[in-house]
């Protein structure tokens, strides 16, 4: 074999730097392009605009009214009952002008009470969700065509209701606006014509677990005829609407082809199918492939997410043209579903829907295909890269056969570069949080968390190649190795019906389209040969980044709500989790390009290379350390919960008070305490008694409690009381309930919650048979054995008492924990929140705590 000559040194170096620079280039395009697609929104129209159009200066002026003139607006109070009339006034008003220019159209505008319950999992507990005297409004148009009026409808829903300690400009106050807007615009512009009845649900409990459209699905007059939904949320107020939700039917595919800026990942899909999200919207009310029986698409708002659920998530905080955007999507999306829904389509079942997968072109357009398809498409790259041993040489001699020995070698060294991405900025990560003692020192701060953790994931990608060098020109061996890795990660991951996986397909196939077409490997590439190698991977590096870039930025922004841990764990995990996430990141974004990459760096340079990315990882994690001694700031606040305790005796008076404080990250507490409040007696801090929360309290594990003064002089106490308890009469048509060899006796029960729109959670604990709170008993196993049966409640400011049976087994004990949660700040918890510095976020109630027996 002959030497090497220097003038072929300089030519295989100088290709190396082709392909290099021409990667360079299309990262900095294809980053450059999906930062102005996050960034890029419609032109926000004033309210003076053409009264055919939507506006979003017209549904600010809502916004205002609704978040700023009235405010909070939590389920049961004052605040709540006064957005259900100006809502209620609005859409009279559509009605009124749709009464007078347009008679090709029939408009109700009414007002509904719905009370009721349904056995459900939330965050993977089952719970009964019971409420009572909750509010909606309905606004239905319909075409006065008799063809058209009797087509099933279009419903669009939102909820007007904040949760605690917020007044929810953006969740949702923005969709309710852009609701009440788009109705407006149907009446006004007598252009858009609708094929079918559109129904706009202005629901008053969506905070509470989605109570208020359960009942609306379950009890309204409107809520017979629908055959297809569009539910509008918001987990952030800088946007862009991202569809993250379907059934996986025909509704995807009508969105997609009518929004203006359609935009939608199967990702997010897959994450909430799996529980890993801890979230949730009305869309499993509706759902057939959850408690509902229609098809229809979830859309969000979902950046800026460290204002969700806080007290910054204020009118000022929603971006300009964010409105506009989901507007002019969903409006086009209301026609699109009801010329759909005009053909009379077959019904959707889980049967017949597996689910899609999907994914947008930068808000241009939507790829979508169905499960069935997926399981076509995800597993021919596993077939195709098994059988590119079968071709023989890539490359020229230099590349030497792929064998199938070769190809699981380099399988396995592809494995270690997985490994290292994530495990490097994992352990970084948890060893910053550990030495400085200071945790997620990148929230609300992203820049940083790039610096820190993304070249630490570089890092990890190049290392075992680095480390375990090859000869020059094996790259195309290790790529296809890396390939075969990917397309069985494809395989498994399609198999388990999680969609995403499309991404490491798209991987196999770059890599497998790079490998035939191979032309000298790493040696003597030309410009064009460096520019047809990155085109063989340009579909996967597109259609990656945007996703890996949102999924980053929305775990970053998430964490505040992601719960607490004990101890070191507490200490280390967020920092250790966004590690991971970082890593991942780096995978699928570089994927099974990097065997080339490394290659043109070289051995040499390409560890210099590691070495000098794990550097300034390391840098930017000290200096980081040392400039932030906290992680929040106003903007960005950390999220608190206050509980101002009464815990009451076996005969119902307060025999202890105490204000419990918990956080909702592992960052410590202290910081954010005052001295008025550490200085007061220490009173014993019970995770127990934030079962309050529950399903949220298994976010909880650790708070601090002082004592507090007793309730006002002459306050209401909440009770249980016992109205009769003796046999049960024989179980309705359709009712559940179990057999007790003893027989059966029933307690009739009244809950007084001392005030009106109470909230809080029952937890009866003995053999329960049957009860009238929801359509099922729900069961808890415990630790310890048996069951818990736990019931979450809610009602508006005007009930205060429930009236409600449990069947037991006839002689039985049943014991009952209640916890009454009155959404108000006492006295003591002004004071306390008021000495709060201004990066904390709290919310506050007034909880009673008592134990029953019967």
């Amino acid at each position: 074999m002959s030497r090497p000559t220097k003038r072929s040194a300089k030519a295989q170096a100088g290709a190396d730097w082709k392909l290099l620079t021409v990667a360079v280039v299309a990262y900095g395009v294809l980053y450059g392009v999906t930062t102005y697609y996050f960034v890029a929104t419609a032109e926000p129209l004033p309210a003076s605009a053409d009264a055919s159009l939507f506006s979003e200066g017209r549904a600010r002026e809502h916004l205002h009214e609704l978040a700023e003139v009235i405010g909070h607006r939590q389920v049961g109070s004052v605040g709540e009952e006064q957005a259900a009339q100006y809502i209620l006034r609005e859409a009279q008003k559509v009605a009124a002008q749709a009464a007078a220019s347009r008679p090709d159209l029939l408009v109700e505008a009414v007002r509904e009470s719905v009370s009721g319950g349904i056995t459900m999992h939330a965050f993977k507990f089952e719970l009964a969700n019971v409420y009572r005297n909750l509010t909606n409004v309905v606004l239905r148009i319909s075409p006065t065509d008799p063809v058209a009026a009797a087509k099933k409808a279009v419903l669009v829903n939102s909820h007007y209701d904040s949760t605690l300690g917020t007044k929810g400009a953006s969740d949702a106050c923005s969709c309710i606006c852009i609701e009440l807007e788009l109705a407006r615009t149907l009446v006004a512009n007598p252009k858009l014509q609708l094929a079918a009845p559109v129904v706009f649900l202005f629901n008053g409990g969506e905070e509470t677990l989605s109570q208020a459209s359960n009942g609306f699905f379950a009890s309204s007059r409107f809520a017979r005829d629908l055959g297809a939904f569009i539910n509008l949320e918001s987990t952030g107020p800088w946007g862009p609407d991202v569809v993250f939700q379907h059934t996986g039917d025909w509704t995807l595919a009508a969105y997609a082809r009518s929004a203006p800026h359609p935009r939608g990942t199967t990702l997010a899909q897959d994450f909430f199918d799996l529980g890993l999200i801890p979230a949730d919207t009305d869309y499993r009310m509706f759902s057939y492939r959850h408690y509902g029986s229609l098809p229809g698409i979830d859309i969000a708002f979902i950046f800026d997410g460290t204002a969700y659920h806080t007290a910054r998530d204020e009118v000022e905080r929603i971006r300009a043209g964010t409105l506009q955007d989901m507007g002019e999507n969903v409006l086009a999306a209301i026609q699109e579903f009801a010329r759909v829904l005009a053909t009379d389509p077959p019904a959707a079942t889980v049967a017949n829907s597996g689910g899609s997968v999907y994914f947008d072109l930068w808000g241009r357009s939507m790829v979508i295909y169905s499960h069935a398809q997926a399981k076509t498409l995800h597993h021919a790259p596993l077939a195709i890269v098994l059988l590119l041993p079968l071709l023989g040489s890539f490359g020229g001699s230099g590349n030497g056969s792929l064998t199938w020995l070769g190809l699981c070698g380099n399988a396995l060294l592809a494995l270690a570069s997985v490994l290292c991405a994530l495990l490097l900025p994992a352990l970084l990560g948890a060893g910053r949080a550990y030495l400085s003692g200071v945790q997620m020192v990148w929230y609300g701060r992203p820049q940083i968390a790039y610096t820190i953790y993304l070249p630490g994931a570089a890092a990890g990608l190049m290392l075992p190649y680095v480390l375990l060098p090859a000869r020059r020109g094996t790259a195309t061996a290790r790529s296809v190795g890396a390939a075969l890795l990917f397309a069985a990660a494809c395989s498994a991951l399609t198999s388990i019906g999680m969609h995403s996986s499309f991404f490491y397909g798209l991987w196999a196939a770059g890599a497998a389209v790079a490998a035939a077409l191979s032309g000298g490997g790493g040696t003597g590439r030309s410009w064009g040969g460096a520019t047809a190698l990155l085109l063989s991977f340009l579909p996967a590096i597109a259609v990656a980044m945007p996703s890996a870039v949102t999924f980053l930025a929305h775990v970053m922004e998430k964490v505040g709500l992601a719960g607490g841990a004990p101890g070191v764990l507490g200490l280390v995990v967020a920092d250790t989790a966004l590690g991971v996430v970082a890593g991942a990141t780096a995978l699928v974004t570089f994927g099974t390009l990097v065997p080339y990459l490394v290659e043109a760096v070289g051995v040499r340079r390409g560890r210099q290379l590691a070495a000098a990315l794990l550097a300034l990882s390391l840098t930017a994690a000290g200096a980081a350390s040392a400039m932030y001694r906290q992680p929040y700031s106003r903007d960005h606040p950390k999220r608190l919960l206050v509980q101002h305790i009464h815990k009451q005796g076996p005969d119902g008076a307060v025999v202890e008070s105490k204000l419990s404080v918990v956080g909702l990250d592992s960052f410590s507490l202290a910081p954010v305490l005052p001295p008025s409040f550490l200085q007061q007696p220490p009173a014993e801090f019970l995770n127990e008694e934030w079962q309050a929360f529950y399903p949220l309290n298994n976010l909880i594990s650790s708070g601090e409690a002082r004592s507090a003064p007793g309730p006002e002089p002459g306050a209401a106490i909440p009770a249980l009381r016992l109205l009769r308890r003796g046999p049960a009469p024989a179980a309705a048509a359709g009712q559940q309930r179990k057999v007790a060899a003893a027989g059966v006796e029933r307690l009739e029960l009244e809950l007084d919650t001392g005030k009106g729109g109470a909230w809080g959670v029952m937890n009866f604990t003995g053999e329960v048979l049957g009860w009238s709170l929801s359509d099922k008993v729900a069961e808890v196993p415990l630790s310890e054995g048996g069951v818990a049966h736990m019931v979450r409640f809610a009602a508006n400011m005007y009930a205060r008492q429930h009236r409600f049976w449990l069947d037991v087994a006839a002689g039985s004990q049943l014991a009952a924990r209640v916890y009454v949660k009155h959404v108000e700040e006492s006295a003591a918890e002004k004071e306390l929140l008021a000495a709060m510095p201004d990066w904390a976020s709290p919310a506050a109630v007034v909880a009673y705590h008592s134990r029953w027996q019967f």
